[in-house]
């Protein structure tokens, strides 16, 4: 049974407040959104994608390989990820 103190966070909303944060390059703000997105919807290859992405921006290369391996693991036609 999931904790009942744990934050419950909608994952449209946050993937939304992330997509707003990183258009905005506040991409520490951005990367916790779409981890919070990630929290509630683990596959969805979109966001998996954005947070690869935003962690480019930071310039952690390191951190950026697995979520991008996810977004092409959960959606292989997603080629700006390869």
């Amino acid at each position: 049974m999931p904790s009942q103190s744990a934050p419950r966070y909608d994952a449209a909303a946050e993937y939304q407040e992330g997509v707003a944060q990183l258009k905005a390059g506040d991409y520490d703000k951005a990367t916790r959104s779409f981890r919070n997105s990630l929290s509630v919807a683990p596959r969805n290859a979109s966001v998996q994608y954005l947070l690869g992405l935003t962690y480019i921006k930071l310039g952690n290369y390191k951190k950026a390989a697995k979520p991008l391996a996810n977004a092409v693991k959960y959606d292989d036609n997603l080629i700006d990820a390869h």
